[in-house]
């Protein structure tokens, strides 16, 4: 699932604050916590340390941390994997996060403990779209690009009565799927998908022209925690005043939220 990546948004801060001046990646301090609990779903949290200045890396994954979870009641001791440096993930027979659960996370790393929180949102209500088919022309010259008539859009519709935050997926499931610009001389083009930013709407227009493959298309509603909210909102401030990103982990960076999910699909058809 497609979301904001807090290294992504620090990125952009600690180069705007950057200097000449030499830095001891000994030195570094500071972890990183990026956690997204999506409800039903296996978790897993990376971890890693902050070097703000002069190297190629800007942080260096941490694999010895002991990074615990609970659910209010049990604590579970995640696994490193060892074929990814920084991911810690938990096999889905031990737990999986459920709504309105609050699961905290605690990672011990030489001597310093790092934790913080989060509240598994409700499942969107009322996911619907507006059709469930369209057919879409194939672009077989030249001319079909300036030819082509925009037909109707596909609304997806979500109940939100008290104006809380979502994003949308929408991504082509076929194992081979057909592309509706037959001009694409060179095929194999990766299954379409898109994501949109966080929206306190209760309905999201897609337009036929982007949706660029034939075939089923799963559109998945997430709902989102207020601290994801926090942080994509973050990341809109103007480059000329540039602040620490907004963070909810306790003697650390990073992120550490949740979401809950419905999804509908629609086809996408050749038409006869």
């Amino acid at each position: 699932m497609k979301k904001l990546g807090f290294i992504q948004l620090l990125v952009v801060i600690t180069l705007g604050a950057c200097t000449d001046e030499e830095f001891d990646p000994s030195s570094a301090e500071v972890m990183i916590v990026e956690g997204y609990l999506y409800a039903n779903q296996p978790i897993e949290v990376r971890l890693s340390q902050l070097v703000p200045f002069v190297t190629d890396e800007e942080t260096f994954e941490i694999e010895d941390a002991q990074l615990h979870i609970s659910d209010g009641v049990t604590s579970y001791l995640l696994t490193h994997d060892e074929d990814e440096p920084g991911r810690y993930y938990l096999p889905e027979n031990e737990l999986l996060p459920s709504t309105a659960n609050t699961y905290e996370i605690a990672v011990d790393y030489f001597g310093v403990t790092t934790s913080a929180s989060t509240v598994i949102p409700d499942k969107p209500l009322e996911v619907s779209l507006s059709v469930n088919e369209i057919e879409i022309e194939p672009i077989e010259s030249f001319e079909d690009v300036f030819d082509r008539v925009e037909g109707d859009v596909v609304e997806v519709y979500w109940e939100n009565e008290t104006s809380e935050y979502f994003y949308i997926l929408v991504e082509n499931i076929e194992f081979n799927p057909r592309d509706v610009n037959r001009l694409n001389f060179g095929g194999g083009q990766p299954n379409f998908t898109f994501t949109t930013e966080p929206t306190n709407l209760d309905v999201h227009n897609i337009r036929p022209f982007s949706l660029l493959q034939y075939g089923t298309y799963r559109i998945i509603v997430f709902k989102v925690a207020q601290e994801y909210v926090d942080l994509y909102q973050t990341a809109d401030q103007d480059s000329r005043n540039l602040t620490e990103p907004l963070t909810n982990i306790n003697n650390g960076l990073g992120i550490f939220t949740s979401f809950n999910s419905d999804t509908v699909y629609l086809e996408v058809i050749e038409p006869e």
